[in-house]
């Protein structure tokens, strides 16, 4: 596959940079896929022990591509449009991601937006800068819809979702401190501290990782981690039609993602 949304580096370490920075690493269908194949390419390459996953610019990932599902002058959307497309993030990237084999690290430098805290959280580890910041804000202004994963309760617990989403977000520091992260570092330590972190990884045994993964999987799937992608991806495909939702679908339709910044402007001017 030739890669225009992604960079990728495969070797022993390698590492897939998101990048699109000019539309924020939003998580189009095309990135979602050039990622998912680079995924499959490392972990059919027997040197391949670990992968770093990062992004271009000052945006880690601004969440899940909405302008691609309801792009300015599109209809209304209907149940079954949001039904495919959360279907497909079900099953084409939650549980690809979840089921993954190989370790993966996050590095986080930057702003990580809804879907783009999920990806953070899907990770096997996630370090961060101490200038990065994990928001659902404006999103929790704008729409019904807000987690179709639901992976960042099992990463913070009930309190610290409930703060997430009331609040404007979490610093690298206060997302260390809630688990959020593995470690926040100062943004000139932090490429150092990653490569240092896959180094490690990099030495261990593939199939200890592996293993260790599968077991680690396959208990939290019995404590309900893949219910929960199930159950916020159903979740999801009624909010988005809920009457609350509208106003949020109808500014997408008529003035994309602009409209929806201004938008989340004006309400925290009220």
């Amino acid at each position: 596959m030739a890669y225009e949304k992604i960079k990728f580096h495969q070797d022993v370490i390698s590492r897939i940079t998101l990048n699109d920075p000019k539309r924020r690493n939003a998580l189009s269908h095309q990135l979602c896929k050039e990622v998912l194949d680079a995924l499959k390419v490392v972990e059919n390459d027997p040197r391949c022990r670990v992968v770093i996953l990062d992004a271009e610019g000052p945006v880690f990932s601004a969440g899940h591509d909405i302008a691609e599902e309801i792009p300015i002058g599109s209809p209304e959307p209907t149940q079954e449009n949001w039904r495919e497309f959360l279907l497909w993030l079900r099953h084409g990237w939650y549980l690809k991601l979840w089921e993954y084999p190989k370790p993966i690290i996050c590095k986080v430098d930057g702003v990580a937006i809804a879907g783009g805290i999920e990806l953070s959280c899907f990770a096997d580890a996630c370090i961060c800068s101490e200038e990065s910041f994990f928001t659902y804000f404006p999103i929790a202004q704008m729409t019904v819809a807000m987690s179709p994963s639901q992976i960042v309760i099992w990463r913070i617990g009930m309190w610290k979702m409930k703060e997430i989403l009331m609040g404007k977000g979490f610093t690298g520091k206060e997302a260390e401190a809630c688990g959020l992260v593995n470690k926040c570092v100062p943004r000139a330590e932090l490429e150092n501290y990653v490569m240092e972190h896959a180094r490690y990884a990099a030495k261990a045994l593939p199939d200890t990782l592996r293993l260790g993964k599968f077991v680690c999987r396959f208990i939290y799937d019995r404590l309900g981690v893949h219910d929960a992608i199930v159950f916020g991806t159903e979740m999801d495909i009624m909010a988005h039609c809920h009457s609350a939702d509208k106003a949020f679908t109808d500014i997408m339709r008529t003035e994309g993602v602009k409209g929806m910044v201004r938008l989340a402007q004006q309400k925290m001017a009220e």
